[in-house]
């Protein structure tokens, strides 16, 4: 069992997953899905043959056994079962966690199982977070600056991507935005209720954008921006510098065309350099 993470979207959206593969035929098939599961949810699997391997995947049941709370008995709950010809590409299938909490079950199993001889070929193990945890990790927040570095008077341009319990993108979440100086003063505070033009939307799409500009007369050194969504809050930071030195690269090549098998060099040179 091998854990792979997977980045998707223009933003950097993060997701757990959990590659399988079968006891007999190693890495004949894969099975995609979350290892956390949060209360009264509904998340996507996704099952199908593995790219990096030529065997062919037996059918398959996917299913989850659960451990009830102080009964010392499991639960069976069918999740999907895939033929062998359904796996020939990727397959889809709803896991759902309706009435499911750490409250009603010690513990969940995730198990891919030979559809046809029942014969467990691979398992794993789920969370179940509790209530309390689902508040605190109900939010994620990632937040983006245009450049690292900036100079007086220059302008802050700033991403915010908001998601939720599901790792979707959130539009309508509540946002506090703040700034902080090199000297930790506040210089900039903002709230999406109180002022929403302040952040705008990407038609949608759960990117809010936020500027700032700055003084002309600022404390140099690092800054923070500290965003909070609910009980959940991320900072980054950047810099303020007094001078920043923009390097504009040309390339020259040596003849104007080449032959598809000769040695293909060129120059690089600054050719301009602006404070």
């Amino acid at each position: 069992m091998r854990a792979a993470i997977f980045i998707g979207l223009p933003l950097i959206l993060l997701m757990t997953t959990i590659k399988m593969s079968s006891a007999q035929s190693p890495g004949s098939f894969m099975l995609l899905a979350p290892k956390k599961l949060i209360p009264d949810s509904v998340y996507t699997i996704w099952v199908g043959r593995d790219a990096n391997t030529n065997n062919e995947p037996p059918p398959l049941r996917i299913y989850m056994d659960c451990q009830e709370v102080g009964q010392g008995s499991s639960q069976n709950i069918p999740i999907a079962t895939f033929s062998v010809e359904q796996l020939a590409i990727f397959q889809t299938a709803n896991l759902t966690t309706t009435g499911m909490s750490s409250q009603t079950y010690d513990s969940c199993i995730l198990v891919a199982a030979h559809a046809q001889t029942q014969q467990i070929l691979d398992m794993t193990q789920l969370t179940l977070v509790s209530p309390a945890e689902k508040n605190r990790s109900s939010v994620k927040i990632y937040i983006q600056t245009d450049k690292p570095a900036y100079k007086p008077e220059d302008t802050v341009r700033v991403r915010l991507i908001i998601l939720n319990e599901n790792w979707l993108p959130s539009p309508q979440s509540h946002v506090k935005l703040s700034i902080r100086d090199a000297k930790n003063i506040r210089v900039r505070n903002s709230d999406s209720k109180e002022n929403p033009y302040e952040f705008g939307d990407d038609a949608g799409n759960g990117i809010k954008k936020f500027k700032y500009k700055l003084a002309s007369a600022v404390n140099l050194g690092i800054w923070t921006i500290t965003v909070e969504s609910g009980s959940v809050q991320q900072s980054i930071t950047f810099k303020v510098k007094k001078n920043i030195l923009y390097f504009r690269l040309g390339s020259v090549p040596e003849n104007e065309f080449f032959w598809a098998q000769s040695a293909k060099t060129c120059r690089i040179n600054f050719a301009k350099k602006t404070p």
